[in-house]
């Protein structure tokens, strides 16, 4: 929470005297009143902010281990991923021309509430909801884990997460994000001065992959000025963009004490800036 809490003062204070600082698709094409940018540099920036917006809001990988079956985990925390805010020399950024008033921080900063259930035969259930910050828009997400080896004390710990994360709230921009992951961890206690309570740390690391999808809710007309269209990564679609799919690396720790739980991830993706992921909860 203090890296969060950090990436949110350094970079994210200022943008509250433009609260609230919506994407707003449909002016893309301009900055500060005057026409901003060829066709090709504004389709670059719709899928610039696509690509960050979708990173930021994907769900994160959990480690290698499930909860149990009677396991329970409420926690509050925050994904920032850093983006290009303002340029002091030259034309706009990509995200100075999607806000509302023109005005971008260096940083999305969206803190969530998420819970997570342990289940039988190894299942893990999660949900999440969250705020964009500075915007009127949120996310709400969801994902399955499954940890085949669990219970093999010799072998390290492996589970495969699914999920799918909404972006809402806005009127001119629709945007989903599934992700499917695969994390290795292990889990080692350590010693406690309090026999009443247990202390463990899980590293974890892995890979995944996000597909996004986004729609821009415009008129015909609005987006061939705009020189935008729809994207989305499966390849069957009539409006299918490779761009849209990301390889995911990540990275991470968890420490529990007593019913405490502490979790900070990296997630990097080959084609876009990485997510910083902290959490901080309740688990019992």
């Amino acid at each position: 929470m203090l890296a969060a809490a950090l990436a949110l003062t350094l970079t994210l204070s200022p943008a509250w005297a433009g609260y609230p600082q919506d994407i707003i698709v449909s002016g893309m094409d301009s900055y500060q009143g005057q026409s901003a940018g060829t066709a090709d540099e504004v389709n670059q920036a719709w899928r610039t902010v696509v690509k960050d917006l979708g990173t930021g809001i994907a769900n994160k990988a959990q480690g290698g281990a499930t909860l149990g079956m009677d396991g329970f985990d409420l926690s509050m925390g925050a994904s920032t991923v850093f983006v290009h805010g303002h340029r002091y020399n030259g034309g706009p950024t990509a995200w100075e021309l999607a806000r509302e008033g023109n005005q971008a921080a260096g940083a999305l900063f969206i803190p969530e509430l998420q819970v997570r259930k342990g289940l039988p035969l190894s299942l893990e259930a999660g949900a999440r909801v969250g705020w964009v910050s500075f915007t009127r828009q949120g996310i709400v997400g969801a994902y399955g884990r499954f940890a085949p080896l669990e219970g093999q004390p010799k072998l390290p710990e492996l589970a495969m997460q699914l999920g799918y994360t909404g972006y809402i709230g806005n009127d001119e921009l629709d945007l989903g994000v599934a992700d499917a992951s695969l994390s290795l961890g292990k889990t080692v206690a350590f010693a406690s001065m309090q026999r009443s309570k247990t202390r463990t740390v899980h590293p974890h690391a892995g890979v995944g992959f996000n597909w996004i999808r986004a729609t821009p809710l415009l008129s015909e007309e609005r987006l061939g000025e705009l020189n935008i269209s729809s994207m989305r990564a499966k390849k069957s679609a009539p409006d299918y963009d490779a761009e849209m799919r990301q390889l995911v690396i990540h990275a991470g720790m968890r420490i529990v004490s007593g019913d405490v739980g502490f979790h900070l991830g990296l997630a990097a993706p080959l084609d876009a800036r990485p997510t910083l992921d902290t959490r901080v909860g309740f688990v019992f």
